[in-house]
């Protein structure tokens, strides 16, 4: 029996999608032996190796070309501007894609395949990891938890917060509700994305 995938989006909630009954379903319709397997992976990867793979990188990337991660000026400017108490709205900083092609564009082509290699040789030390606590389909109650305490923030405040997040997590795009206020499922994923980030920083 094929399994039900619920997905929400917008105001709509917890839409039910027809899955796959099992892996096989999935190779025989995919036409390829391990397609489910890899697809998996590849999901996996993009939602929670990658981030501990910039983390883990991001020292080789200084130590071998000197060059630091910077500030983004424009998200900073934009969160304080927003917010009542501008002195203690954090930097944010440049996202590591936006950090590694600054990298890549002020060294040399000889230095930048040296780089590719460290990366190669890291990332192939770097074991996807399937467990629950490394993967997860949705929003888990403590991101939803968080989004909630956001949400009952004053208007400015909230948006301050959203413009450091979306700051920070390249290419989010946060649903919002007729009223403009952000869809609770989706700022708890915007969430756990600028976490991702964060851990990517350290």
């Amino acid at each position: 029996m094929p399994k039900t995938i619920t997905v929400s989006t917008g105001p709509f909630r917890d839409l039910p999608f027809p899955g796959h009954a099992d892996a096989e379903e999935f190779d025989r319709e995919a036409g390829e032996a391990g397609a489910c397997v890899e697809e998996a992976d590849a999901s996996v990867a993009y939602r929670s190796t990658l981030p501990e793979f910039h983390k883990a990188f991001t020292p080789t990337v200084e130590s071998l070309t000197g060059v630091k991660r910077g500030v983004n000026d424009e998200a900073t400017a934009k969160a304080k501007a927003r917010s009542k108490t501008p002195d203690k709205v954090e930097d944010v900083l440049e996202s590591f894609i936006t950090y590694a092609n600054r990298v890549k564009a002020s060294i040399s082509e000889t230095d930048w395949t040296a780089l590719d290699a460290a990366a190669r040789e890291l990332s192939a030390q770097t074991k996807i990891d399937a467990s629950p606590s490394k993967r997860q389909a949705g929003p888990g109650k403590d991101l939803l938890a968080k989004a909630d305490s956001l949400l009952t923030l004053p208007a400015d405040q909230l948006q301050a917060k959203v413009d450091k997040y979306q700051g920070a997590v390249e290419g989010f795009d946060l649903q919002t509700d007729e009223s403009g206020k952000p869809d609770r499922a989706s700022l708890a994923r915007l969430v756990g994305k600028y976490l991702e980030y964060l851990l990517a920083q350290d």
